[in-house]
């Protein structure tokens, strides 16, 4: 009877012994996942896109035509490398009043002419140009239409993960002149929009960007 209780308490220890071992290594295993994942976040790239001073430039009006130009820095802030496969910006102009929730891409300025292998801190310019109407331009500066600037960037970080940066700015007359270009006493004449969504930096989904083939 001593040997029959003996193993079975010999069993129930054994059992309980195999249930913490994999237990143990339960918690073990995803203490190791969350740090690589803290640290992916940490040391990862981050590749965003601003306005360069002096923000949006407009020229001589001709043919009915306004020139209108904008320099963009595409720059890694993070502290890893970033593989930058695609940049798109796209223009809105429309009467004053709420700025659409979802923006339109399927017309752009400019695409695909930005890819760069960016280093911690390193950038590259985007030097893009345009032609608005003078209608269009003379309602901008009065303030009765608004001028949205938008877009995104598309990168590869160093783990491999693919990430799209959203970016958009709005013209404010209050920092234009006549003409509608920055005082000289302000750096831009480009303001953050309030519209929720415009502004952001996630992975990507499969059917996003072209650079899925790319190691």
């Amino acid at each position: 009877i001593r040997i029959a209780n003996y193993t079975a308490w010999l069993v129930v220890f054994t059992a309980f012994l195999a249930i913490s071992t994999i237990g143990l290594w339960f918690a073990t295993y995803l203490g190791a996942e969350t740090a690589a994942e803290a640290t992916r976040t940490i040391e990862r790239a981050y590749v965003k896109v601003s306005p360069c001073s002096p923000g949006i430039r407009f020229g001589n009006e001709k043919d009915g035509k306004v020139p209108v130009s904008i320099t963009l820095e595409i720059r890694n802030h993070g502290h890893t490398p970033a593989d930058v496969t695609d940049f798109v910006l796209c223009k809105l102009i429309q009467p004053d009043g709420p700025l659409p929730r979802d923006l339109d891409f399927s017309t752009p300025i400019t695409r695909g002419d930005t890819a760069a292998f960016l280093v911690s801190d390193d950038f590259v310019n985007s030097i893009n140009s345009f032609e608005i109407g003078k209608s269009e331009h003379d309602g901008i500066v009065a303030g009765t239409h608004i001028l949205l600037i938008y877009g995104y960037v598309d990168y590869i970080d160093k783990f491999r993960v693919r990430h799209r940066g959203g970016f958009a700015r709005r013209f404010d007359r209050t920092r234009a002149d006549a003409a509608g270009n920055t005082k000289v006493d302000l750096d831009t004449n480009l303001i953050f929009p309030t519209q929720p969504g415009y502004l952001y930096d996630r992975p990507r989904k499969p059917s996003e960007g072209d650079d899925w083939d790319k190691t």
